[in-house]
């Protein structure tokens, strides 16, 4: 009997746990809400469409045989207070967490999950465009990325990319400038 109520009692958390889920891709913002955004913003924009999923710089990089230092990929981290940064970054750079954390004057710094962007950009991870979220959010762009006339990053969903001016983005995040350890 014990193992019956433990059983059902999985599988209603089980349930739970997909009608989450759902709801969570349900209220995801896509393409289109993208685009609308960028018009809307008077922003020069190109949009590029693939069949295959471009989740990484590197596959970026290599569809589009650009360097992977003209990618810009957005990484969304959480403080120890759950508060979002978004982080902007040449394809060929990582984030020292650490170092970053102190810098801001923050305890700690951690990648966030794959629910904690859905709910703080609008957009799935892989996916995550530089400008246009549900939330307003924190941004850092790294320095280096201005030296290029454009970037290419995540265009709201894992198989569309986003061209677009970096000193666009810093304009529409309000983001703070500087070089991410």
């Amino acid at each position: 009997m014990l193992k019956n109520l433990l059983r059902n009692y999985q599988e209603r958390e089980r349930q739970i746990k997909i009608n989450i889920y759902k709801l969570s891709f349900s209220t995801m913002l896509d393409k289109d809400y993208l685009v609308s955004f960028l018009k809307k913003n008077n922003v020069n924009f190109e949009i590029y469409r693939f069949k295959e999923e471009t989740v990484t710089s590197r596959q970026a990089s290599s569809l589009l045989n650009i360097p992977l230092n003209s990618i810009a990929k957005s990484v969304l981290l959480m403080d120890e207070k759950r508060r979002p940064l978004l982080v902007i970054l040449p394809g060929d750079k990582r984030i020292n967490q650490k170092k970053l954390a102190k810098n801001l004057g923050r305890k700690k710094l951690r990648l966030a999950t794959q629910d904690e962007v859905i709910e703080n950009t609008g957009y799935p991870p892989g996916g995550i465009p530089p400008v246009g979220h549900s939330n307003t959010i924190e941004t850092i762009v790294d320095e280096t990325l201005l030296q290029n006339d454009y970037v290419v990053a995540g265009g709201g969903s894992t198989n569309v990319l986003l061209k677009i001016d970096p000193k666009d983005i810093v304009r529409l995040q309000n983001a703070r400038i500087m070089k991410i350890p």
